[in-house]
């Protein structure tokens, strides 16, 4: 009888074990079919990072965000990296859809309207700040301006990408950079960041662009004249330069008007949870060029005390996480400092995440 009994039990284990393997490689099937199910959609892009770049999983923020519309619509994109002036310019003669038949992201406007469909809902939004050279600018104290006219008032020579590099400039800021004698374009981006560090180059003072975007390149290309560069301060730290970017495809490819119907009808589904983890996901990524650390009480007070930039007070706790943007350099020859070194730090966790803080270096392990 107990014989009998066993034999049952392992028949029945034997039985669940079979269903149990049937049902995940249904379901492993079910996934296979819905990753082949997916059409390819070609995507042209170029290198803006930390938002695009081919350096980082799922290629920066904005690219993993348009990933997750696209596979909404049932598209798999297979991204190309090339220069802006380039991407733009091959989706614009873009009629095939084999091709590269979108792309991003650029600002929206009319004269890009004529050869493109703009996508409803930007796909990035941000602010356009100035970078100087405090070398070149004979001040005692950082820059400030209160309105983009003030560059012009302030003489101060701009550097900027031209419309063939793949840039177009908000309109305020465009107007100004019409006028004669006010700026130098180039090519690349990286070429006006050159010419600003390069303290022979006096035509090229300010450089504008998205703040993320111009340290990336500062810290990677130019690791030791940066210490040279700053943002120039607007007042009541208001943003004077807002800037949208979109997703493009063009119009001369008679499928691209469903197309971007079906991509503005994705957009619009898209969650404000998976649009804040992705948000968050950015944050957290290090990138090679920044350090991350933890925070350890540095005084007898035990405080943990960073600042920001109106000099208000931020109390952290022992062990949160944070990137070493900066830290004030002590030169060599120099007498004995009794003063700490001075660290910027971008919090990773906590209530703070996102904030950029000065902290007591003492209070800054690298991990």
């Amino acid at each position: 009888m107990l014989f009998v009994h066993r034999t049952i039990i392992i028949l029945i284990i034997l039985f669940l074990t079979f269903v149990l393997e049937g049902c995940q490689n249904e379901a492993v099937s079910l996934n296979e079919n819905q990753n082949n199910n997916l059409t390819m959609v070609e995507v042209a892009i170029g290198e803006w990072k930390p938002f695009v770049t081919e350096d980082f999983e799922g290629y920066g923020e904005i690219t993993e965000l348009v990933s997750a519309i696209l596979e909404k619509m049932a598209h798999k994109p297979h991204y190309q990296f090339m220069s802006w002036g380039q991407a733009e310019n091959i989706v614009r003669k873009n009629e095939k859809d084999r091709e590269p038949r979108v792309t991003f992201p650029y600002r929206d406007s009319n004269q890009r309207r004529r050869e493109f469909l703009i996508s409803e809902q930007p796909v990035f939004e941000n602010c356009i700040r100035f970078f100087y050279n405090e070398k070149k600018i004979n001040q005692n104290q950082p820059l400030a301006i209160s309105s983009i006219d003030e560059l012009k008032a302030k003489s101060l020579k701009i550097g900027y990408v031209s419309e063939s590099g793949g840039y177009q400039y908000p309109e305020k800021l465009d107007s100004l950079l019409q006028r004669k004698g006010v700026g130098s374009q180039f090519d690349t981006l990286y070429e006006a960041f050159s010419k600003l560090v390069d303290l022979d180059r006096k035509d090229v003072q300010v450089v504008p662009e998205v703040q993320a975007v111009g340290e990336e390149i500062l810290y990677e290309l130019f690791p030791e004249q940066r210490f040279n560069i700053k943002v120039i301060k607007e007042n009541q730290d208001k943003c004077l330069l807002p800037v949208k970017y979109y997703l493009m495809a063009s119009k001369w490819n008679p499928h691209n008007t469903e197309f971007m119907e079906k991509f503005n009808t994705a957009y619009r589904s898209i969650s404000r949870e998976t649009k804040k983890r992705i948000e968050i996901r950015s944050h957290e990524r290090p990138t090679p060029k920044i350090s991350q650390i933890s925070l350890d009480t540095c005084d007898e007070s035990g405080n943990i005390v960073g600042y920001d930039e109106q000099n208000t007070p931020y109390y952290l706790i022992r062990g949160t996480k944070g990137l070493l943007l900066d830290w004030k350099l002590v030169k060599p020859g120099n007498e004995i400092n009794t003063e700490p070194v001075k660290a910027s730090i971008k919090m990773l966790n906590g209530p703070y995440r996102g904030k950029q803080l000065t902290l007591n270096g003492n209070c800054v392990i690298l991990q």
